[in-house]
């Protein structure tokens, strides 16, 4: 009886444990400021040249607080209290190296494979920040980047305000962080729910995409994600790609035959996307598309 009790009561707290990290969970999104923590090596070739004009407007940007509004598969994304930027983090759990590995006697076969991952991980942080520094020099206006700091390099010497989905606050260094600024955008969700009943605005909408589509791929731009409606958004000057992580020079794209192919793929997931969210959008938007 003894043991069945011990066990009833190792299950119970078992249970509360869990329960009690579940519920912390969800309410903090999973998020707390370790986890932008960075342990990456010095980047500078991916630092990008800053005007004493530039700096002055970051700063005045960079005077206020930000909330944590969400995350996405490579930021924890963090919204002004002007509502107009967002300051996106990257998420360093599948970035950093594997350095623990150093300190502790291993069987050699562990430590080749640390190195493996490490070598995964190193094109990977490689991979992105070169996307995010091409769309920051090459796109600004089509991804609405304001800024990027790859490398944690003194460059704004600002303290900033951030609060998490707990209501908990930090004053964070931003210059000791790998971070991008971008503009607030509303999602097409968001936007054809406001236009649902303005066909001539959904017309526009729709014409916008189409254009900032060509205009990537004119610039000689692949995008290696083929999905298309969670990385868009609309800002009041026009649509913007807001997954910046997938980008590659390759001049390929620039031929017609690429294009139309590149194109298809995005369109192909606005029809599906439409038909799930907006039916009766569908007809219109395939008919200006078609």
């Amino acid at each position: 009886m003894k043991i069945i009790r011990a066990l009833f009561f190792l299950g119970l707290w078992a249970f509360l444990g869990w329960a009690g990290y579940f519920c912390y969970h969800s309410a903090s999104d999973g998020f707390n400021f370790r986890q932008i923590h960075s342990s990456l090596p010095s980047c500078p070739e991916f630092r990008v040249a800053l005007s004493d004009s530039k700096k002055e407007f970051l700063l005045e940007i960079l005077d206020q607080s930000y909330t944590y509004i969400g995350k996405g598969a490579q930021f924890y994304v963090f919204g002004s209290e002007d509502g107009e930027y967002v300051i996106k983090f990257f998420k360093h759990k599948h970035l950093r190296p594997l350095t623990w590995v150093k300190h502790f006697r291993l069987p050699q076969k562990v430590y080749t494979l640390a190195e493996e991952k490490n070598q995964r991980r190193e094109q990977r942080v490689k991979q992105l920040f070169s996307s995010c520094k091409l769309a920051y020099e090459q796109m600004e206006e089509e991804t609405g980047v304001v800024y990027i700091h790859l490398d944690r390099h003194p460059t704004l010497r600002k303290k900033v305000t951030f609060h998490d989905k707990l209501g908990r606050s930090v004053l964070l260094e931003i210059d000791n962080h790998e971070f991008v600024i971008q503009k607030r955008a509303q999602t097409l969700e968001e936007v054809f729910a406001a236009h649902a009943d303005q066909p001539g605005e959904i017309e526009r909408d729709i014409e916008s995409l189409l254009k900032l589509v060509v205009t990537r791929c004119q610039k000689g731009i692949a995008d290696t994600d083929p999905a298309f409606v969670q990385n868009i958004a609309f800002t009041q000057d026009g649509p913007i790609f807001v997954d910046i992580g997938q980008f590659k020079q390759d001049p390929k794209i620039l031929s017609q035959e690429e294009q139309a192919k590149d194109l298809a793929i995005r369109l192909q997931d606005l029809h599906t996307w439409t038909n799930r969210h907006f039916p009766k959008l569908l007809p219109l938007i395939k008919k200006q598309t078609g």
